[in-house]
């Protein structure tokens, strides 16, 4: 995996966050999409047809399940890195820096609520807003 950290993002992009945020996007995994959909059995069928279905029934389920494993796998590495890239967000923003501890919480709380529908980007906007508040 790749050795992603908020260090690295300060160095390479300083508070150029797009850029960084789009690097990290490259970074994640992508989610895989699913390939098969579950078999149907005539409402007219032979034995032979139920067996057959049996099988490919079967197929799909451990289909199903390499699906969820590797949904699960994507999901904690892109996690991984969303994690860095906040903490990214939250370096270079101020709000280490000018936010008083005690309200770092909330701002960062009420800057993901306004904007994390529209991405990571429309977060550090609303932040920025925000930490301005703080600053002498």
């Amino acid at each position: 995996m790749l050795n992603l950290t908020k260090e690295f993002l300060i160095q390479k992009y300083g508070d150029d966050v797009l850029p960084a945020i789009n690097y990290v996007k490259t970074c994640g995994r992508p989610y895989p999409l699913r390939e098969s959909s579950k078999p149907q059995l005539d409402h007219f069928h032979t034995t032979k047809d139920v067996t057959m279905y049996l099988e490919l029934l079967k197929e799909h389920e451990k289909k199903i399940e390499i699906y969820d494993t590797v949904v699960k796998e994507c999901k904690s590495v892109n996690q991984k890195f969303e994690g860095i890239l906040v903490e990214y967000i939250k370096e270079v923003s101020g709000l280490n820096i000018l936010v008083p501890e005690q309200y770092r919480d909330k701002v960062w709380e009420k800057a993901w609520s306004d904007g994390h529908s529209d991405g990571l980007y429309e977060v550090y906007n609303n932040l920025l807003s925000l930490v301005e508040i703080f600053e002498d």
